[in-house]
């Protein structure tokens, strides 16, 4: 559910960062929204390890440790945002958040503010959230995508 938006999301960062010249739509844009139901989200937050079948055992017995997350589904207008950012010295990193919470697990070694360093953010989103386009084809039906999915919503927000 997540593997298709997440190699969009990379694409659009990847192409951010190395500025294609000839790819205003990119260059232009300052924020990239996507929309979908909160199944979407939950299988984000899945991944993030916010939430689990376990830790919802933990809650229905209280013994879920302090601090921890276990999200239920989530409510009308939750979102994920992951900002790309540069620091004086161009390196880019990226934060995620969870309804305006910093994600403290989207990488494998956040700093303390919860910045991942752009290329083990890159590395942790297609291990968690890609899967290969064989797999990919057994799990679309009939190997078949959702045609929409690949339309370009970016080029509606530029003007021309």
């Amino acid at each position: 559910m997540t593997s298709g938006m997440t190699k969009k999301i990379l694409s659009y960062f990847d192409r951010k960062i190395n500025n294609y010249k000839k790819d205003r739509v990119i260059n232009d844009v300052k924020y990239l929204g996507f929309s979908g139901h909160e199944l979407n989200i939950l299988a984000y937050l899945k991944h993030y390890k916010m939430t689990s079948m376990d830790c919802h055992i933990e809650v229905l017995k209280g013994t879920l440790p302090k601090g921890e997350i276990c999200e239920e589904i989530p409510k009308f207008a939750a979102n994920i945002i992951w900002e790309l950012s540069k620091d004086q010295n161009k390196n880019h990193y990226v934060r995620t958040y969870y309804n305006g919470i910093p994600i403290k697990r989207s990488c494998f070694n956040p700093d303390e503010e919860e910045y991942c360093e752009y290329n083990d953010w890159v590395q942790f989103m297609k291990e968690k959230f890609t899967i290969s386009e064989s797999n990919e084809k057994k799990v679309c039906k009939d190997g078949v995508k959702n045609p929409n999915f690949e339309r370009d919503y970016t080029k509606e927000f530029v003007d021309e």
